[in-house]
């Protein structure tokens, strides 16, 4: 396989940058940015292998929760807002602006599989725009139940490369974690 035979380069890299802040006040409303960019090969043919290779894929509180991006190939800028009225309850409200590192290289989705396949030719790489809202109350001591919410709108990779896929997509979730 390329990028695994003797001889290969294999040259990838992956980085998180972000900062936030939360008010001194009684909804501890919290801003926060980050900027999350893993390595895309930018010439597929050749035998240097440049695509990031995530070990745990599961990344979708970082990279939207409806999982359409992982960490392979990709640019994501989030913007996040965030309250706790409670010390056992919140609500968080997220916009990532998600995009490919390498337009020649393929969309990976949170597994690490590829999500779609670049077609030859691209010069596409905004992939869209997803929106998050999470709300979550603890019941008890260790019952946690959650509901969310995402919504993705695609962006010129998608309305250029997959017609049929160019309609916005919705994700609704429910949820129940118990703590040992």
């Amino acid at each position: 396989a390329r990028g695994t035979t003797p001889g290969s380069d294999i040259s990838a890299y992956a980085f998180a940058v972000k900062a936030g802040y939360t008010l001194p006040s009684v909804l501890r409303l919290r801003i926060g940015i980050e900027y999350d960019r893993a390595s895309g090969d930018d010439d597929p043919s050749d035998d240097a292998f440049k695509t990031f290779e995530n070990l745990f894929p599961t990344n979708h509180i970082h990279y939207g929760y409806m999982d359409y991006v992982g960490w392979r190939n990709m640019q994501d800028l989030r913007f996040s807002l965030g309250m706790k009225p409670t010390k056992t309850s919140g609500v968080s409200l997220d916009y990532h602006r998600l995009s490919l590192a390498e337009k020649t290289d393929n969309w990976y989705a949170a597994s690490g599989r590829i999500f779609r396949t670049t077609p030859a030719g691209n010069t596409e790489t905004d992939l869209g725009q997803e929106i998050d809202l999470v709300a979550y109350t603890m019941v008890k001591e260790k019952l946690r139940l959650e509901a969310g919410y995402g919504r993705f709108s695609p962006g010129d990779y998608v309305k250029t490369n997959f017609t049929a896929a160019t309609d916005a997509s919705d994700f609704f979730y429910l949820q129940a974690g118990m703590n040992f």
